[in-house]
């Protein structure tokens, strides 16, 4: 068997693997392109897991073996895009105010059990492969990446259209830099299309790939999980899974007080939260120098309505923390 065989079983399994519900749901435009994204948080410890696939498992340095050095040179190319996620989680507005600690208890509560169970697989499956398989592995995994980054791509440009942000891990650059790599040449793809494999070698590929869309389909089956459950309350990431299990209240921000009072829309905030990242002002100062809510009227709402709810929450939040949630 040639290897063109199983990159054409990789393509009609991508097929079917673009048809999941996950797909169809990030490609709703019914459904407001913010609420779409809420699974971008629970998605981080597989992103920072990906990036140890590239800089510690699937590269091994020196080789004289021609396909590990071209997955070594593959890896290169992929081994930094978390920076861009997070980048893009602060432009989701999903960089709460958390403690270490909250964070932690998140990135390994049950809440993300799925995507550490898939990155464990991903890590071990990759370090136990002999270089022919790793390169079956890494087509399986970038023609699957491909679905992903266009879809999210389109949502990116719903978000840009609406306010400007320009996502990069979600949006046109991660999806260029993919379509970009060495091995998607032409060339390339010849070259890699003609390798054989052994009877053995086929078989353990052909297990390997089926492991691999399934693998990936519960993955996003977890993800769409995570973005129908609401959890973004007026651009504020929620910890569900802290508020349930260790009984940690997130106050509501002022923004979500001018929201519910109709002095402010959900899209003025939105511009008003992005502007505030940028400068670092208080949100009542963004919105009042904008001219959308008298600075009186915020400073009133805060003194009879924001303290005392705050105050009534003390027991569940430090002093400093309730300090630095005003100023939100």
């Amino acid at each position: 068997m040639k290897m063109q065989y199983l990159l054409d079983l990789i393509a009609r399994k991508t097929d079917v693997h673009s048809e999941l519900p996950f797909y169809r749901f990030l490609r709703n435009t019914s459904v407001p392109p913010q609420d779409r994204m809420a699974f971008a948080p629970c998605f981080t410890f597989f992103v920072m897991s990906f990036s140890d696939l590239n800089r510690q498992v699937l590269r091994e340095e020196p080789t004289t073996d021609p396909i590990q050095a071209m997955i070594n040179d593959h890896s290169y190319g992929d081994e930094d895009h978390w920076i861009w996620f997070l980048e893009d989680i602060c432009k989701l507005n999903y960089d709460i105010n958390a403690t270490f600690a909250e964070s932690m208890r998140f990135l390994w509560s049950d809440e993300t059990m799925v995507q550490r169970k898939v990155s464990r697989w991903m890590l071990q499956t990759a370090a136990m492969a002999k270089p022919i398989h790793r390169l079956v592995f890494v087509e399986a995994i970038e023609s699957i990446a491909g679905v992903f980054l266009s879809t999210t791509r389109d949502v990116s440009v719903e978000l840009r259209s609406i306010d400007q942000r320009d996502c990069r891990y979600f949006g046109n650059m991660h999806s260029m830099s993919d379509e970009g790599h060495e091995m998607h040449t032409d060339e390339m793809i010849e070259f890699i299309g003609n390798l054989p494999l052994t009877e053995d070698e086929s078989e353990e590929a052909l297990r390997l790939i089926d492991e691999t869309f399934d693998m990936f389909a519960n993955l996003v089956s977890d993800l769409l999980a995570h973005a129908k459950v609401p959890k973004i309350a007026n651009g504020s990431f929620v910890y569900t899974y802290e508020m349930r299990t260790y009984n940690i209240r997130k106050v509501k921000p002022l923004g979500a007080y001018l929201v519910e009072s109709g002095l402010l829309s959900d899209e003025k905030l939105n511009l008003a939260l992005i502007e505030q990242r940028k400068t670092g002002q208080r949100l009542g100062d963004v919105v009042s120098g904008y001219g959308w809510i008298n600075k009186h009227t915020i400073e009133y709402m805060i003194e009879k309505l924001v303290m005392p709810e705050r105050q009534n929450d003390s027991s569940f939040i430090t002093e400093e923390a309730s300090k630095n949630l005003v100023a939100a």
